[in-house]
């Protein structure tokens, strides 16, 4: 259990601890959007213990399976939404909570799900990420046609691989973001570590690098 105590330093870079008061203060009247997959979700579920320091956040909405969520900081009067979209254009998925599915997924590359984006001009900030989810087995359409798949060796389907689909699905987002009237501040975080276990590896091996351990 000795890796609970881990600290990460890294070379050359002095990094302060992290101040919930300061980043609350320069978030006052400020909307945050965080749209993405588990892994994001982890991430958020971080920053909001970070920040109870300073004040507890107060969850006002929550989907049905609690995976997209929103959280109102009342004394900052700062909003924190977590809006889980695995991938950044509408798809049709058929797994159940256990990460077990009935039938391929099936992205739209030239279509948004209307969920975000009806959303967009009340965001301050965005964070978008994506990436993971374009490797499980899927068939891909487009204008309303079945155009290729990935990993679907039963099937009389093109291969479209990864890339195709993700560039299609980042060119929808960027057009969308740059055509429109409202220009919050975007961030965009590509292929992250796994969940848990596979992060506790790379971590160790970052330190490694580090001259930690």
């Amino acid at each position: 259990m000795g890796y609970l105590y881990w600290q990460r330093r890294r070379c050359g870079c002095d990094l302060p601890p992290f101040n919930a008061e300061k980043f609350l203060d320069s978030m006052r009247n400020k909307f945050w959007a965080l749209i993405g997959h588990s892994i994001l979700r982890n991430h958020v579920q971080s920053l909001i213990c970070l920040l109870s320091e300073a004040e507890e956040a107060v969850e006002v909405y929550h989907d049905d399976t609690f995976k997209s969520r929103r959280w109102h900081f009342p004394s900052h009067n700062f909003t924190r939404s977590l809006i889980w979209f695995p991938f950044p254009v509408k798809a049709d998925i058929f797994e159940n909570e256990d990460g077990e599915s009935k039938s391929e997924i099936q992205p739209h590359l030239g279509i948004f799900d209307t969920y975000w984006t009806n959303q967009y001009h009340s965001f301050d900030y965005m964070v978008i990420s994506s990436g993971r989810w374009f490797l499980k087995t899927a068939i891909y359409w487009e204008d309303n046609m079945i155009v290729g798949c990935h990993y679907c060796p039963a099937k009389k389907l093109t291969e479209l691989g990864i890339d195709c689909a993700y560039h299609k699905a980042l060119q929808l987002i960027f057009y969308f973001i740059i055509t429109s009237d409202h220009k919050p501040l975007v961030l965009y975080r590509t292929w992250t570590s796994d969940h848990f276990l596979k992060w506790g590896v790379v971590s160790r091996w970052d330190l490694q690098q580090d001259g930690a351990l």
